[in-house]
């Protein structure tokens, strides 16, 4: 009979987990075997009893890292089957395209197809990477072995340990791919321009097309004819993706290495301050241009404020026709875009329901100061020549280098712009194919394909299953909503092991992130999470989140600083936090257990740092 309770023995063992471990380890190596092990602890001190050999099981486990730091701000909360599954095809089409066009060996590439299709999954409902396949399938590339070490801090998030997959490529194959490299390297122009222009006859065909005139069946042979046409030809933003880590990577490691990063230690990331030409910071200008104009016109601030969202649309369309104009514009050119979760299936954008948008500029108004932006002071040419004042080759390179990856990054942005276009139009598509089954009396409304996974929606010979299957899935989200996830799990022999992050704390009132856009600031804290009414005004407050979605801009340009617990240098927020001169650090772990509502903080965006203080240091 036990005479302790469940914790008192949790705790008498924690002292010796470390060294149980290793021991287990060290003795499972010396027999090379898996061992079953019986131990006691009495008074403290740690017993070995015996071993005996498991022949049930191998000694290596093989296992999947699978996260959802880099992808939850595009995949908030949960994310319906029809959405992960199309997301998982769209891999498959862009990266198996890809390597065939820089000359994967096609043995090599056959064996890897199961790594192709399972690059993203669901897990309690929610998006997650597999990112022991990304960084296996990035291990085929030349210089693989390095950077697919490097690719889960890239995503800003935590080491993940792989095995290389077991079919790679020869040394004389990478240098076969990467001869291919540069060649695309020294042609990407036309490949750009190539995929842009498949771009534009997909929109332009489907914007000039009737669906409601086209059969079920139709709209599955348009939808396949798009997902080849620009699935097969997807090769301009992945290659662009990898030259953009490649640029990124070797700019951030000269620097490192350089007097450059004693005086400027946040140097790679104030280049890439303000890109310039890059659609998601027009876009947030000319939102806050929409907002300006409203500021200043007291009717319609009065109309904004007072009216429901239809009310002002007609009203806007009735006496406000130039600026009705500037909003239908706006929709016109951005309204692919929501507030959250743009790249769902599921979500419903600005231009399906314009109403919507005048709801989000509603929101906005509540916090809003018209303010210019502050012009960075920041001069990299002048910050290198004064390192290196005769070094001419020094001084060539790193121009060189930054000119490189400012373009990189800069495409990529304007890439996941193009891509929510696309999203938006194959969302239509399967609307489209929803009416037409509920029109047949196969599902119940036309939003039940969401709960279809893509390839069951494809298949026309499981429509009698439709039913089920949606009522299943159904009954599964209704508690996966409430579900409370981890951004990480391991899988091990078909069980997923959650894993809380580490937290990183420097001092007893310090926490450490990446440092994302300079500027030294102190405040009071808001959290921002889901209980949080974004209608209210935040001026002047140390923003706080485990993420900022891509849709909260008003909060952006309401913000002292931005602080969040995920993310990476190269995201959506940061990119917009560095363009506005918003003060901002990503990536600090811990950072929602350690600071809390009303907390007052000193944040430093360059070297990242940032300080609790007690009120009576305020």
């Amino acid at each position: 009979e036990l005479s302790c309770s469940e914790d008192e023995i949790k705790n008498a063992i924690e002292p010796h987990i470390e060294s149980l471990l290793t021991g287990i380890s060290k003795m499972e190596v010396q027999l090379d075997t898996a061992l079953d092990f019986e131990f006691a602890i009495q008074d403290g001190k740690f017993y070995w009893l015996q071993m005996r050999p498991i022949t049930t099981r191998k000694l290596e486990h093989s296992f999947i890292v699978w996260d959802n730091t880099s992808v939850e701000a595009n995949y908030p909360g949960v994310t319906l089957p029809l959405s992960i599954s199309f997301v998982q095809k769209t891999f498959y089409k862009a990266y198996d395209g890809g390597g065939k066009s820089i000359g994967f060996n096609s043995k090599v590439l056959s064996a890897n197809k199961h790594l192709l299709a399972n690059m993203c999954g669901e897990i309690e409902g929610a998006l997650y990477y597999n990112v022991t396949t990304w960084q296996s399938l990035l291990y085929l590339m030349p210089l693989g072995n390095n950077f697919s070490k490097k690719l889960p801090k890239l995503w800003g998030m935590d080491a993940a340990p792989f095995s290389p997959p077991e079919e790679r490529h020869s040394s004389f194959d990478k240098f076969k791919i990467s001869i291919q490299l540069i060649l695309k390297l020294i042609f990407s122009k036309r490949l750009e321009k190539r995929y842009e222009q498949l771009q534009n006859e997909s929109m332009k065909s489907f914007e000039s097309t009737d669906l409601s005139k086209e059969s079920f069946e139709e709209l599955i042979v348009r939808y396949k004819k798009m997902e080849d046409n620009l699935g097969d030809n997807w090769i301009a933003p992945v290659l662009n993706g990898f030259y953009a880590m490649i640029a990124f990577t070797v700019l951030k490691r000269k620097v490192e290495k350089s007097s450059i990063y004693k005086t400027h230690p946040n140097f790679v990331n104030d280049i890439l301050y303000s890109e310039g030409d890059v659609i998601s910071v027009k876009l947030v200008h000319d939102f806050q241009d929409l907002l300006a104009k409203i500021s200043d016109n007291e009717k319609l601030k009065a109309l904004f404020k007072n009216s429901e969202a239809n009310e002002v649309l007609n009203n806007l369309a009735k006496n406000f026709k130039d600026f009705y104009q500037k909003i239908c514009s706006y929709i016109e050119i951005y309204g692919n875009r929501t507030d959250q979760g743009e790249l769902k299936m599921e979500t419903v954008t600005y231009k399906q329901n314009p109403a919507l948008f005048i709801a989000y500029i509603q929101s906005n108004l509540k916090g809003f100061i018209p303010k210019k932006k502050q012009m960075a002071s920041f001069d990299s040419n002048k910050i290198i020549r004064g390192h290196y004042p005769y070094n001419f080759i020094q001084r060539w390179l790193f121009k060189k280098l930054i000119k490189s990856a400012v373009k990189r990054i800069k495409t990529r942005e304007n890439y996941r712009f193009m891509r929510t276009d696309i999203f938006a139009i194959i969302r239509i598509l399967f609307l489209q194919m929803g009416k037409a089954l509920e029109k047949e009396g196969i599902i119940e409304s036309e939003k039940a394909i969401f709960y279809l996974e893509l390839n069951e929606l494809l298949d026309v010979t499981i429509q009698n299953q439709f039913r089920d299957l949606v009522a299943k899935r159904k009954a599964a989200y209704v508690l996966f909503v409430s579900s409370k996830r981890t951004s990480r799990y391991i899988e091990c022999e078909n069980k997923f092991i959650p894993i809380e992050p580490t937290d990183i704390n420097i001092k007893g009132n310090e926490l450490k992130g990446t440092g994302c856009c300079s500027g030294i600031v102190e405040g009071r804290v808001k959290i921002i999470d889901e209980n949080t009414d974004l209608n209210r005004d935040f001026t002047d407050c140390i923003l706080i989140a485990k993420y900022f979605e891509p849709g909260w801009i008003s909060l952006f340009s309401q913000a002292k600083a931005t602080i969040s617990e995920r993310g990476n240098l190269l995201s959506h927020a940061a990119i917009i936090c560095r363009e506005l001169n918003v003060p901002s650090i990503v990536g600090v772990k811990g950072l929602t257990k350690k600071i809390k509502n009303n907390d007052f903080i000193s944040m430093d965006g360059a070297t990242g740092i940032i300080k609790l203080k007690a009120d009576e240091e305020v």
